[in-house]
C-alpha cells in the first residue's frame, strides 16, 4: 500500500467525499465554509459548489454530487461536469440541517435517488429528477440528537452493520435486531470519522488524538474484527475519511491537508 498524493489545504473542516479522480473538501476560508472540488492526481481545485456543506456524497458514477447542510435549501443534487444544481430539496418538518447525504447506490451508479438525515426531522428520500418524495423503510428512520451534530462523521452505516465511535472504541452493530457484534479498539482518545468501504467488507476510523497524541487511520476487518492497517496522518486533527465509490482510495482530510491513499497492491 502506498500513498499516492498528499497536498497541505488551508485550514480544512472535513473532507466529505471522494468520486473516481476527485476529491470534494469542505474548507474553511475567510471564516466561510465551501466545499471545492479538487482533482487528486494535481490536486488542483476544479470548482465551488455553493457555500456551506455538513455532508457530501457522489453517486458511483461520480456524475452527481449531493451536499446536506444548514443552508436553505439544506439538500442539493449537483452536476459534476458543470457544477449546476440539478436539484434542491427539503423538508416541511422543523429541522437544523441535513447532517448526512447519501447519493444512489452502488448497484444503480446514477444517483437518481438522494437520502438525507436530517437533525430533528429524520429520513427523507426524493428522486432526484423530478424530485417526488419516496417512502423510507421504518428501519432507516432515526432521529438525531443534539450531540451528532457536532461529530457529524462518528456514525457509518451499510446494509446491516452500523458502526459508532463511543470515545475511543468503536461498536459494530447489526442494524435489524441491534445486537452489538463487535467492539474495536482505536485510541484512547476520541474517534472523529468512521466510513465503510463500499463493499461493507472494511471500516476506516480516523484518531483525534486528544488523549493519547496519536493521530492515524486505521483499516477494520468487518467480518472478524482484525485491524488491516495503520495508516499515520502527520498534520493536525483529523477531520473525515472517505472511500472511493470503486474502493481502490481511501482519503484522509483534517487541518493537515489532504492525503490519498492506494488501497491496492500494483
Amino acid at each position: 500500500m502506498t500513498i499516492a498524493k498528499q497536498r497541505r489545504v488551508t485550514r480544512v473542516a472535513a473532507l466529505v467525499g471522494v468520486a473516481l479522480a476527485l476529491v470534494a473538501v469542505v474548507v474553511l476560508r475567510d471564516r466561510i465554509r465551501g466545499l471545492f472540488l479538487h482533482d487528486v492526481e494535481r490536486f488542483v481545485e476544479l470548482r465551488r459548489f455553493g457555500s456551506h456543506a455538513w455532508s457530501v456524497a457522489f453517486s458511483a458514477d461520480g456524475r452527481r454530487l449531493a451536499s446536506g447542510g444548514r443552508a436553505s435549501p439544506p439538500v442539493t443534487v449537483w452536476d459534476v461536469a458543470s457544477g449546476e444544481a440539478i436539484r434542491d430539496l427539503d423538508v416541511p418538518e422543523a429541522h437544523e440541517g441535513a447532517i448526512h447525504v447519501e447519493l444512489g447506490n452502488a448497484s444503480s451508479g446514477d444517483g437518481s435517488t438522494v437520502t438525507a438525515r436530517f437533525k430533528f426531522a429524520g429520513t427523507h428520500r426524493w428522486k432526484v429528477d423530478t424530485g417526488e418524495r419516496l417512502p423510507v423503510a421504518e428501519s432507516e428512520v432515526e432521529k438525531i440528537e443534539a450531540h451528532e451534530a457536532l461529530d457529524l462523521d462518528t456514525v457509518a452505516r451499510h446494509g446491516r452493520h452500523l458502526a459508532r465511535a463511543n470515545a475511543g472504541a468503536i461498536v459494530i452493530e447489526d442494524t435489524r435486531t441491534g445486537a452489538v457484534l463487535r467492539t474495536l479498539r482505536h485510541t484512547d482518545g476520541i474517534v472523529s470519522s468512521l466510513a465503510f468501504s463500499p463493499d461493507g467488507e472494511i471500516l476506516a476510523s480516523a484518531s483525534a488524538g486528544a488523549v493519547d497524541g496519536a493521530r492515524d487511520v486505521k483499516l477494520w476487518e468487518i467480518a472478524t474484527g482484525q485491524e488491516l492497517r495503520t495508516l499515520p496522518w502527520h498534520g493536525a486533527l483529523v477531520f473525515a475519511v472517505a472511500f472511493s465509490p470503486d474502493g481502490d482510495r481511501l482519503a484522509i482530510g483534517g487541518e493537515g491537508g489532504i492525503a490519498i491513499w492506494g488501497l491496492r497492491e500494483r
